[in-house]
């Protein structure tokens, strides 16, 4: 049993039960040192009562120790009286005045450490107590936004329902307009949606390994260009000849496909190039497209800067999403933005090679 678990039992104890198991230690104690005295004859056996003062202080999560001083104080005088009584007799007021001297120097021994208990007692409790409000409102946090998307997903269905319904009625060219339009709309709501839930299950992986980056993106490409509504983008990519690796997660796939479908639907890029970088501490994926310049706005969120969202609407909040996907992953996105191009860079650590042995050729990557 180590300390900690040994002051928490003994902290769990009543009163009386404290006071009992502090004579105990000091019979031991007593014990001990007329012991030790008595073999080694010399009187400095006797600072040993100040371990059991601090031992038996410890025991007490209240600012006026008295028990453990007058304890100690008692067995002093016992040991004093066994083994040095006749000089006692002959200097008594001296002997009683040492006395009082050493339980003034006790009691300010348990009351220190008393202090000292029932300040980590106290910062102990604020502490739980803080963790348990932020616990608290994580969970709140966590229901209220599943309430909300659920809630939205529902209301976005209905109106689906009813723009589906308007669709089949003959209407004029220009509300024809509208409603498609307006299901763009709910399809932009449910991606988000969507998006939202993945991010949820990406936050519940923490663990990241080595994955095969140029394989991963040869797979983006392919599975972009398999969906209908991609067939007028082209991607071209320049990847390295040799496998490059980064300490990252299988949701890096994810997070690409995502980045393009993103920007294809805000800004409807024609072209876009995916090249891989390779670095000795860290390869770069860069997904550069000839579609509009970013919002200022969202630029904020992959600056560090404090992102308000006044005037990006949905598609702020899927940003927002993607570079809390990036995070999550180990990746850190820097964005370079003109009016020509928008550059996307993944920033993915490599794993930390193991030093070779001096008589071993170095393997320079």
């Amino acid at each position: 049993m180590n300390s900690h678990y040994f002051l928490k039992w003994v902290w769990g104890l009543k009163f009386q039960e404290k006071n009992i198991l502090s004579i105990i230690t000091f019979i031991l104690t007593g014990i001990l040192i007329y012991t030790l005295i008595l073999v080694f004859d010399s009187v400095y056996p006797l600072f040993l009562v100040l371990v059991a003062l601090v031992l038996t202080s410890g025991f007490y999560i209240r600012t006026l120790n008295v028990i453990p001083s007058i304890l100690a104080t008692i067995t002093v005088l016992i040991v004093y009286v066994l083994h040095f009584r006749d000089l006692m007799l002959i200097t008594l007021e001296i002997t009683f005045l040492n006395l009082f001297l050493f339980f003034l120097l006790s009691l300010l021994i348990s009351i220190l450490i008393g202090h000292l208990n029932s300040t980590f007692q106290k910062l102990k409790v604020e502490k739980i107590s803080e963790a348990k409000k932020r616990w608290d409102a994580e969970k709140r946090k966590e229901f209220l936004s599943t309430l909300l998307r659920q809630d939205l997903a529902s209301k976005n269905q209905t109106v689906w329902g009813h723009l589906q319904l308007i669709t089949a009625e003959e209407l004029p060219k220009e509300q024809q307009e509208h409603i498609k339009k307006a299901k763009n709309t709910c399809n932009e709501i449910y991606e988000t949606l969507k998006l939202t839930k993945t991010l949820e299950k990406i936050e519940e992986k923490n663990q990241t390994t080595q994955i095969d980056l140029t394989k991963t993106i040869k797979e983006s490409i392919i599975e972009i260009n398999n969906q209908k509504t991609n067939q007028n983008l082209n991607i071209q990519k320049k990847l390295p000849k040799k496998p490059v690796t980064g300490e990252t997660t299988e949701d890096l796939k994810t997070l690409i496909k995502q980045i393009i479908k993103t920007r294809k639907q805000t800004t409807t890029p024609k072209n876009i190039e995916i090249t891989l970088n390779q670095n000795q501490k860290t390869n770069t994926i860069e997904l550069q497209d000839d579609g509009e310049k970013l919002h200022k706005d969202i630029q904020k969120l992959f600056s560090g800067q404090t992102y308000k969202g006044n005037t990006t609407g949905v598609w702020g909040v899927r940003y927002y999403l993607i570079n809390q996907i990036a995070q999550h992953i180990n990746i850190n996105i820097q964005l370079e933005n003109t009016n020509n191009k928008t550059k996307f860079k993944l920033k993915i650590p490599t794993k930390t090679q193991t030093p070779k042995t001096k008589n071993t050729k170095p393997d320079i990557t």
